[in-house]
């Protein structure tokens, strides 16, 4: 996977191109990954570095899910305090804090069913339409990226 970045608003040693070989832990960052001098310019991947501006981006932005607040319930990292039943829960929880946000964990309200996702744009409609399917109960954001957003009933 490579990575472009506009060269002027992300820099890493002056390089904005990094490629990702896929033997790296999904925790690593980006512009950990092995950094290419060429630009998407270089290369021809674009064919200028001018930012544009979509007239749909209000109607993209409604699209997508309002970022929830962080509910001071617990800090992220705080397995033991995740309300699910189940030791391959908490485990599976820790798999989720050492994935690369976007991320999102949703919990069935029996805490028996969970999903997360990370990595992907729509990470919080797909970890609670998973959980959906895994529980046959309508299903709760635990956390998404570094905030828990859930809050006891």
């Amino acid at each position: 996977m490579i990575h472009f970045y506009h060269p002027d608003l992300l820099k890493r040693d002056g390089v904005s191109t990094f490629m990702c070989q896929g033997a790296a832990p999904r925790a690593r960052p980006v512009i950990g990954c092995e950094s290419t001098h060429k630009t998407a310019l270089d290369l021809g991947i674009v064919t200028s570095l001018a930012i544009l501006k979509s007239n749909d981006q209000s109607a993209v932005r409604a699209a997508l899910p309002e970022r929830r607040k962080p509910s001071g319930f617990a800090a992220v990292d705080d397995v033991a305090a995740v309300p699910l039943t189940s030791e391959n829960g908490r485990r599976e929880y820790q798999r989720f804090l050492a994935a690369e946000p976007p991320r999102a964990m949703a919990l069935s309200p029996d805490g028996k069913n969970w999903a997360w996702n990370a990595g992907e744009f729509d990470a919080v409609v797909k970890a609670l339409t998973r959980c959906a399917q895994r529980s046959n109960q309508t299903c709760e954001l635990y956390a998404v990226d570094d905030d828990v957003v859930w809050t006891p009933n």
